[in-house]
């Protein structure tokens, strides 16, 4: 009867298009993944949860689209749960008050994207999880205070300019098989300003 002739799509029961809501977030099932769809904004503080439930069923991964807290200016400490495995471009750029960033036990994650946390100008320090592969390009670009980094041994790849302009960025802490140097700029430029690499 015609019932679909105008559909941009036909979304079905636990198909592409599916919204689970769970303690004020919600996510959206697309590209056979779940992807974060709604959130708090405007909180100081933040804990992206573990799982949720669809269907009566744990769900134990998701990703964070791009630009998702982008400009928020009242985010200072978020904590990056085991579920999350990957984050979108700038997903949290130009948090200027953004001080703490800690991924939780277990992460998931494989890449961090493109600019996602760039222009954070309050950050200071950042323990990367077990697990990471990929730091995306200006991935932490601008962030002005920025005095300390760990890499974890997963990691095989920094895009260029990943830490472009991270003039504070002393100390970092590679894990990595990563040949880095003190005061060189490959490999993002994670070393460049660095005294010492450890």
């Amino acid at each position: 009867g015609c019932v679909a002739y105008y559909a941009l799509a036909v979304y079905t029961e636990g198909g592409e298009g599916t919204i689970a809501e769970e303690g004020g977030f919600s996510w959206l099932r697309a590209d056979e993944m779940w992807y974060l769809h709604s959130a708090p904004q405007g909180v100081e503080e933040l804990t992206l949860p573990a799982q949720f439930t669809y269907a009566g069923v744990p769900v134990t991964s998701y990703a964070i689209p791009a630009y998702f807290w982008e400009n928020d200016a009242a985010l200072k400490s978020v904590v990056i749960s085991a579920a999350v495995t990957q984050t979108g471009e700038s997903a949290f750029a130009n948090c200027g008050a953004l001080t703490s960033v800690t991924f939780a036990a277990g992460s998931q994650l494989t890449s961090i994207g493109q600019n996602t946390f760039s222009y954070c100008s309050s950050l200071e320090k950042i323990v990367l999880p077990d697990g990471l592969q990929q730091i995306g390009y200006g991935a932490f670009m601008e962030c002005g205070r920025l005095s300390a980094v760990t890499l974890p041994a997963s990691l095989t790849s920094i895009e260029p300019d990943a830490f472009w302009n991270c003039y504070r960025l002393y100390e970092v802490y590679n894990n990595s098989a990563l040949p880095l140097g003190a005061g060189t700029s490959d490999y993002g430029g994670v070393a460049k300003y660095a005294l010492a690499v450890y």
